[in-house]
């Protein structure tokens, strides 16, 4: 509710109670706090107030399940705070022990890691190099998608890449 509004309406009533007064009608005016929070107007406006509070809590249940849906669907575990975290499932240690055999900075440990955060996903090798920063032709990129299909970490079909899901 609009507090001008809410300003409005109250100086209204105000109004209307003066002249009654000066008129030499008797009223009773809101100075004690409890008749100021039993006026009708005041009721009026807790009550709407407190019906657009319930209205806005279900639409931020809707949206925080609608969320919680897309995130399962891309496959990510995500905290309250929605930073992506390292698998749940299992693959989270292994993958991270792999990841520092590998070298977080060198090739096969980024490329790793990445397929790792984006779990159930495939990428061209093109996809992959873009999103991690390296060239696709170049020599340590082959050497590091080599070594992780090697070791059975990855797996490439059709020209389709992603993480190995026994890890």
């Amino acid at each position: 509710m609009d507090i001008q509004n809410f300003i409005d309406r109250f100086s209204k009533a105000n109004k209307k109670e003066k002249a009654a007064t000066a008129k030499g009608v008797e009223t009773t005016t809101p100075d004690e706090p409890n008749k100021v929070l039993s006026h009708p107007l005041v009721i009026e406006m807790r009550n709407e107030y407190e019906s657009k509070l319930m209205q806005k809590a279900i639409e931020i249940r809707q949206r925080d399940a609608t969320l919680d849906q897309i995130r399962r669907i891309i496959g990510g575990a995500f905290p309250a705070d929605g930073a992506p975290v390292a698998r749940v499932n299992g693959s989270s240690g292994n993958v991270a022990i792999w990841i520092e055999k590998l070298g977080s900075t060198r090739a096969a440990g980024k490329i790793l890691a990445f397929l790792n955060e984006k779990h159930g996903m495939k990428f061209t090798r093109s996809q992959i190099c873009l999103a991690i920063g390296i060239s696709s032709r170049g020599g340590n990129t082959t050497d590091a998608f080599a070594t992780l299909k090697r070791n059975k970490l990855v797996i490439e079909q059709g020209g389709e890449i992603w993480i190995n899901p026994d890890l």
